[in-house]
């Protein structure tokens, strides 16, 4: 996240940590291609649609795009730190999450 400069800006004071915008210290370029994957990803993948169009409910539609593409490249990388494909991506997830349900 940081290198892309989509990791969030800490203010911290004592004990209070709040977090702020993206830091936007990354490479430029590289944001603008996660921002512009994560509007395509919205189109094609149900999940993302449904995170994305919740996100617009109480934010305005910069931000929203902005935690799409965040999302979008968590899931990048975990599927290049495990060698796997989107599929096996989404059958994992789906896995994991039937999983917390039972227990």
């Amino acid at each position: 996240m940081a290198y892309a400069g989509l990791d969030p800006v800490e203010h911290s004071s004592a004990e209070k940590k709040r977090y702020g915008s993206i830091s936007k210290e990354g490479c430029r370029f590289l944001r603008f291609l996660l921002v512009e994957t994560a509007q395509k990803a919205v189109g094609g993948d149900q999940e993302l649609r449904a995170f994305y169009y919740r996100l617009l409910q109480r934010k305005e539609r910069a931000k929203a795009r902005v935690a799409v593409a965040r999302k979008v490249l968590t899931r990048s990388y975990i599927m290049l730190r495990d060698r796997i494909d989107y599929a096996e991506f989404l059958r994992r997830g789906v896995e994991a999450r039937s999983a917390r349900c039972v227990a």
